[in-house]
C-alpha cells in the first residue's frame, strides 16, 4: 500500500478527533511508519502555530522540529520526541505571546525559550524551534532590520556555509539561517532554525522586516 493511499482516512480522522481531548499514545502502525496518532499530533501542533509540515501521519524531520519547538515553549526536554509529558501538554499548553503589537509583520526572537516567532498585527502566527548564542557568544537583545539576504552565505570566520542566511546585524555578521537547531544556546551568536523550515523562513522575512531579540 502507498502512502497515498491511507493519507485521505488519516485527515478524515484527524477532523473527527477535534485535536482537543487526550492525544493517544504511538498506535498501530497503518503503513511505512505512518499512522492515525501521528496525523492527530501534527493537527494539534498546526492548530497551535507549531510548523509541522504536511498532515499526513508520517512522522519526519518536520514534524521532529515542530514537537521539539513545541517542547522548547513548555519548558520540557526539546528532543523532538513526543512522549508522554509533550503529549499531556498538548492538552493545555502554554502559548507564547508576541512582545511587540505593531501592525503588520515581524520577527521575535524569544532567548529564554529559543523559539522564532513570526507575528502578524500583534498575532503569532508561526513558531519554529531556534538556537542562538551560546555563553560568550550570547545574541544581543534589541531590535533591527533585515538588512542583507543571501541563500548561500559563507561565513570566513568559521569556515562554514550559511544556508538561508537572513542578516540582522551585518556589522556582527548575524543571520537567521539554516543549522543544527539543539535543547540550549550553541551558536556563535546567529540564529539557526530547523533546515526543513530555512528556505520558508527566508521567505516570510524580506529586506527590511522587523527582527526583535528578547
Amino acid at each position: 500500500m502507498t502512502i497515498s493511499t491511507f493519507r485521505r482516512p488519516l485527515l478524515t480522522a484527524v477532523a473527527t478527533a477535534a485535536c482537543l481531548g487526550p492525544l493517544p499514545a504511538p498506535a498501530e502502525a497503518t503503513g511505512r511508519g505512518c499512522d492515525r496518532s501521528t496525523a492527530i499530533l501534527q493537527a494539534r501542533l498546526t492548530e497551535l502555530r507549531y510548523r509541522s509540515g504536511s498532515l499526513d501521519g508520517c512522522s519526519g524531520p518536520a514534524t521532529r522540529a515542530a514537537v521539539q519547538a513545541f517542547q522548547k515553549a513548555q519548558g520540557l526536554t526539546a528532543d523532538g520526541d513526543a512522549g508522554p509529558l509533550t503529549r499531556r501538554a498538548l492538552r493545555s499548553p502554554t502559548r507564547p505571546s508576541a512582545q511587540s503589537s505593531a501592525p503588520g509583520r515581524h520577527a521575535e526572537i524569544d532567548l529564554r525559550r529559543q523559539l522564532l516567532l513570526v507575528v502578524r498585527d500583534g498575532e503569532v502566527r508561526r513558531i519554529y524551534a531556534a538556537t542562538t548564542g551560546m555563553a560568550g557568544y550570547r545574541t544581543p537583545t534589541g531590535s533591527y532590520r533585515i538588512s542583507r539576504k543571501e541563500p548561500r552565505s559563507w561565513s570566513s570566520e568559521y569556515d562554514v556555509w550559511l544556508p538561508w542566511a537572513s542578516y540582522f546585524d551585518s556589522a556582527r555578521g548575524l543571520a537567521i539561517h539554516a543549522g543544527d537547531v539543539r535543547p540550549q544556546p550553541a551558536s556563535h551568536g546567529c540564529v539557526r532554525v530547523p533546515a526543513v523550515f530555512a528556505e520558508e523562513i527566508y521567505g516570510l522575512l524580506p529586506p527590511s522586516t522587523k527582527i526583535i531579540v528578547r
